[in-house]
């Protein structure tokens, strides 16, 4: 015959345990959430640089292939709302009766140009007139595209 009442205890967490735990967990997120901010912007900016760099190289096969200057104009901002950059009557491949327009505060970028020393025109053979320097910076990530006048070369520091 089995007894009605048991002298086993059921089985539960203290509230030692509980608090313990998620002070634990709490210490552990502490540490986590802004490592893991810092390489989200890392990621921000290195695909912002990666698209200016391949957006540069368009202009400038753009310019050898229609035998015409192509000229790119950024707008710089302390915000993000207020970066952006632009393709002089180059149509959009996604709206083709608008300019092609690369507003950086979108997803997947989300970045600043801190610095972006005016616009930059490619000449018909693939040139730049003058040399630029673009600085791409999303909290304290940052990195610095480069345009040489003379080969045309884009490069990422």
């Amino acid at each position: 015959m089995v007894p009605l009442c048991s002298t086993r205890r059921a089985r539960a967490f203290s509230l030692i345990e509980l608090v313990l735990t998620l002070s634990i967990i709490s210490a552990v997120a502490a540490i986590a959430v802004p490592r893991y901010t810092r390489a989200q912007e890392r990621y921000r900016v290195e695909r912002a640089a990666h698209r200016l760099v391949i957006d540069l190289e368009y202009a400038a096969t753009l310019a050898r292939v229609t035998s015409a200057e192509v000229k790119v104009h950024f707008e710089k901002g302390s915000e993000a709302d207020e970066s952006f950059y632009w393709f002089e009557g180059v149509a959009d491949p996604d709206h083709p009766d608008q300019d092609y327009t690369v507003l950086l505060r979108d997803e997947p970028y989300r970045v600043v140009l801190a610095e972006a020393p005016g616009d930059i025109t490619y000449r018909i053979d693939g040139t730049a007139q003058s040399s630029r320097t673009f600085i791409v910076q999303a909290g304290d990530a940052a990195r610095t595209v480069h345009v040489n006048h003379t080969s045309g070369q884009v490069t990422v520091n």
